[in-house]
């Protein structure tokens, strides 16, 4: 019985995690945020704009209402965010090459744009996909589950086998005579149902033999 308890208490706490993390795992790419054409196509309007008002001497100052840098912005690119925006703004006609970058620990996108002049243009892209440390709270919260789930599928799983452990008790103490010991009716439902007809088929094969 103990090996058929383990194998209850690991079947109910994989099913547990398998359904919630599944329905986790949906929620965040359902609710990752928009897709990068969606994002990158506002942005590529912007930009369009940002080119054709940018002075063809602005100053290399963040407060000026335009960024206007001699490199790239820092970070590492977003090749994905990088590709569809470059095609974005060549459909539009804008003859520019930008480069989408993210900065280490830091929230956001910046988008770099090369101006003829070489020099380039930095513009802020709105962020709404999930946070970048999805996965670890993601395996925080599967943790929980698991924490939660164990004491959970232990009770149940004594539950389900307390009715076996009795009938196994029950007939290792068959007496000589092959009638089976009374068992006392109290406990959970599913014991005492068990205990009952126990009971009940202790009384017939005394009846039996006594006829």
């Amino acid at each position: 019985m103990t090996s058929l308890r383990r194998r209850l208490i690991i079947l109910l706490v994989v099913s547990i995690l398998g359904v919630v993390g599944l329905a986790t795992f949906v929620a965040i790419k359902v609710l990752g945020g928009p897709s990068p054409e969606l994002i990158m196509g506002p942005l590529a309007h912007q930009i369009q704009y940002m080119v054709q008002l940018a002075p063809a001497r602005a100053p290399n100052s963040s407060d000026a209402p335009i960024i206007v840098k001699d490199r790239p912005a820092d970070g590492f690119e977003d090749g994905k965010h990088t590709k569809v925006l470059n095609e974005i703004l060549r459909q539009n006609g804008l003859d520019v090459s930008a480069v989408v970058s993210r900065n280490a620990g830091a929230p956001g996108m910046v988008a770099s744009v090369e101006l003829p002049d070489h020099r380039w243009m930095i513009v802020d892209v709105p962020d709404f996909g999930p946070p970048r440390d999805v996965w670890y709270v993601f395996a925080g919260w599967m943790a929980l589950i698991v924490l939660g789930a164990t004491p959970v599928s232990i009770y149940f799983a004594g539950v389900l086998v307390r009715p076996l452990e009795m009938l196994e008790a029950a007939i290792s103490k068959i007496g000589s005579d092959g009638v089976l010991a009374t068992l006392p009716e109290k406990g959970p439902v599913e014991v005492r149902a068990t205990a009952h007809a126990l009971n009940e088929l202790s009384a017939r094969l005394r009846t039996a033999m006594e006829s």
